[in-house]
């Protein structure tokens, strides 16, 4: 699902609404040009004055908030993995908004009240740790437990997938400071 709203955005971005009278349907009704009013018709129509891309609005900057902050609970390797495509969607969507946003900041993203700056903050902080962890007891029990070379193989793989999601994190930080 957040692939999709990923592809909706990149396909969307430079698409400008200027569209003063709007009709919007409601209740599976279609309704021709109408007087201008904004009240609901008979029909189940109304008009809705609208002028910005939803595309590139404060409102997607809120969803990757949500989605990232997710994250932040219940933190571990196994429960980053369970989900890293959809975590690396998201955070590929970041990084597509601070290049693409960078000059207008129509999505407000580089406010100094932009929750995502915090958000992304705490994610590093927390995927940091849990690879600091995952290396701390990898070494434990490596001494004390032969893994089989499939199971070690296993894990390797999913701690260079977790480590590829922490260095998207990492430059995600960095297009903020420059």
């Amino acid at each position: 699902m957040f692939t999709e709203l990923k592809n909706q955005i990149f396909d969307n971005w430079n698409i400008e609404l200027k569209v003063v009278d709007l009709a919007v349907k409601v209740d599976g009704l279609e309704e021709e040009e109408d007087n201008g009013s904004d009240d609901d018709d008979d029909d189940g129509m109304a008009a809705v004055e609208g002028t910005l891309n939803p595309f590139c609005s404060r409102e997607v900057v809120m969803v990757l908030v949500q989605r990232l902050g997710k994250e932040l609970q219940n933190m571990s390797l196994q429960t980053i993995n369970s989900e890293l495509d959809s975590l690396n969607a998201c955070l590929n969507l970041c990084r597509f908004i601070l290049m693409k946003d960078k000059n207008t900041n129509y999505t407000q993203i580089y406010d100094e009240d932009c929750p995502l700056k915090h958000v992304v903050q705490s994610l590093f902080d927390e995927m940091t740790s849990t690879a600091q962890q995952d290396t701390e007891q990898q070494k434990q029990t490596k001494g004390k437990n032969q893994m089989n070379e499939i199971e070690d193989f296993q894990r390797q793989m999913m701690k260079n997938q977790f480590l590829v999601s922490l260095d998207l994190v990492k430059r995600i930080q960095e297009m903020y400071h420059k």
